[in-house]
């Protein structure tokens, strides 16, 4: 049977015109470009990215010529070639036919850039800036990839509230007691909004990570983090406290996320893991604990992307007027205030003219 969508960022304004485009977004790990082109999507556009010897480029993903999809086809002597009828393009999205070497075909192309372990694409004379990347001097762990069967404001409302903890989470946050004693703490800024939640380390099995690296039932947990809009990211930033003395643990561990918009349907998700853990000054077991962490961040992933598609399955929604919202759902709709002023509204030069005419 086929799923019924939520209302998408495509139902407001064709996605601001598609301008949230300017934005970098985060579309592949970097490791999983090699010798073939590979296709992704942002905001419905398919997009083929290839290795050349002067960089990677990024075109359109579909042939002008006749339609065919280009990363289906292979990369040579710098360019990506059509597997239909051979027609190649630069990373310019300059062309070539070779039946009909007088022509001068094209193909859109986008401003393509590898930053912190994932290649990032934007539209072309953007001026928009990549993000930045603060461990705050915490070791990496690993990266997370994966695709979310759900659209952009399902994983967006997601990803901003913890109530969904105690059901859809298996070690970190919160279980169904100690939920009741969080409250939230936010304060919105200029372009971002900062958000605290605090209360009881659930209990877990003794043989998972968080018994493992000594996080004991009852420590308080504080979960504090910002959501940026420009791209969408989240910067989470987990540690716990004694709730005796208030003395902060050693433990801490630093996560942040990005997602993009692949179609009407579907989210990407990149996550990317920093950690201080007192058990890993042994060397040895740092592999198997890193390899440990993200299987259990998989396994968390993968309960997020559950239940975000069970909400898409359900079909379109009237926004949260229609909604019967508790406290931990008030920071979505600065949420929504700030997706349509910064991420799919007009460029900050653009939106200071406007405030100055007024316009």
């Amino acid at each position: 049977m086929e799923k019924r969508r939520l209302p998408t960022v495509k139902q407001n304004e064709e996605i601001g015109t598609k301008r949230a485009l300017r934005h970098w977004h985060p579309v592949l790990l970097a490791k999983d470009l090699k010798n073939k082109p590979v296709g992704v999507k942002v905001l419905g556009e398919p997009i083929v990215l290839f290795r050349t010897p002067n960089g990677v480029g990024a075109v359109h993903d579909r042939c002008p010529h006749r339609g065919a999809k280009l990363s289906a086809g292979h990369v040579e002597n710098g360019k990506v070639v059509c597997p239909y009828h051979l027609w190649c393009f630069d990373k310019e999205g300059k062309g070539q036919s070779p039946v009909n070497p007088k022509m001068r075909p094209f193909t859109q192309a986008f401003d393509v850039a590898e930053h912190a372990g994932l290649f990032w694409v934007r539209a072309k004379g953007s001026s928009a800036s990549l993000p930045t990347i603060d461990t705050l001097g915490l070791p990496y762990i690993d990266h997370h990839a994966g695709v979310i069967d759900a659209p952009f404001y399902v994983v967006v409302d997601n990803f901003t509230e913890i109530e969904h903890s105690p059901t859809n989470h298996f070690v970190f946050a919160f279980d169904k007691t100690g939920i009741r004693e969080v409250e939230p703490h936010v304060e919105i800024k200029k372009d971002s909004i900062l958000i605290r939640y605090e209360g009881p380390q659930r209990n877990v099995p003794w043989w998972t990570f968080a018994s493992m690296v000594g996080l004991k039932p009852g420590t308080k947990h504080i979960i504090e983090f910002e959501v940026r809009f420009n791209p969408m990211q989240w910067i989470y930033n987990f540690y716990w406290e004694d709730p005796k003395t208030g003395q902060r643990l050693p433990q801490r561990i630093l996560q942040h996320a990005f997602i993009t918009p692949r179609d009407d349907g579907s989210t990407a998700a990149f996550l990317q893991f920093y950690a201080t853990l007192p058990i890993m000054k042994y060397r040895a077991l740092r592999p198997a604990i890193k390899r440990i962490f993200m299987t259990l961040a998989d396994h968390e992933f993968n309960l997020d992307k559950r239940i975000c598609e069970n909400v898409a399955e359900m079909g379109p929604q009237p926004g949260f007027d229609g909604l019967q919202l508790g406290k931990f759902d008030r920071v979505l709709r600065q949420t929504r205030k700030f997706i349509s002023e910064i991420y799919d509204g007009p460029p900050e030069a653009e939106r200071v003219e406007v405030a100055l005419t007024g316009e």
